[in-house]
């Protein structure tokens, strides 16, 4: 069995705050009593990602800010409604994936069942099976169809070692 990981989920958080907000790295790992090439490891690649986006939303806010009080309120309600939207769009695209392997898995175990000497000799029983494992694999296709839609929008700003799962997300790796 490994070492135990020395950062939490929640202090590799708290460390992305604090180095996205500017604090040194060395001041970092000095509190939280870490290496700073452990840091460096962690957090080198993502912070200019996250640096910038965290400045791309600012400006969206100051930008909000500068329109009149009545238009930022009912501007608001419609931030908040993109934002569900890409959330629930984002989870439909992992259930669609979860769906797909399902489907693909039942298939694979339909097929385990067709006997290869009923296909040989063309039986209606293999026929009727083949068509089942057919149907069960063109469903399990088209549940791909979203996720597959979503990674190829993302599949430009990903790196070449991203699951699935994060070209969905758009996390990185």
């Amino acid at each position: 069995m490994g070492r135990p990981p020395k950062l939490d989920e929640r202090q590799k958080a708290d460390i992305l705050k604090r180095l996205t907000a500017g604090e040194s790295m060395g001041k970092v790992a000095k509190d939280f009593k870490v290496s700073k090439a452990l840091l460096s490891s962690m957090f080198s690649e993502r912070l200019p990602d996250v640096q910038k986006l965290v400045t791309t939303i600012a400006v969206a806010e100051a930008e909000l800010e500068r329109l009149p009080i009545s238009e930022q309120r009912s501007l608001r309600p419609l931030i908040d409604q993109m934002k569900g939207i890409q959330t629930a769009s984002l989870n439909a695209a992992l259930n669609h994936a979860r769906i797909s392997e399902r489907v693909s898995e039942l298939a694979i175990k339909k097929l385990d069942l067709v006997e290869e000497e009923g296909v040989l000799l063309n039986t209606e029983k293999s026929q009727e099976d083949l068509k089942q494992v057919a149907r069960l694999t063109a469903l399990s296709n088209e549940s791909m169809r979203v996720p597959i839609g979503i990674a190829q929008a993302n599949k430009a700003k990903a790196d070449p070692g991203q699951t699935l799962e994060n070209l969905i997300t758009g996390e990185t790796a």
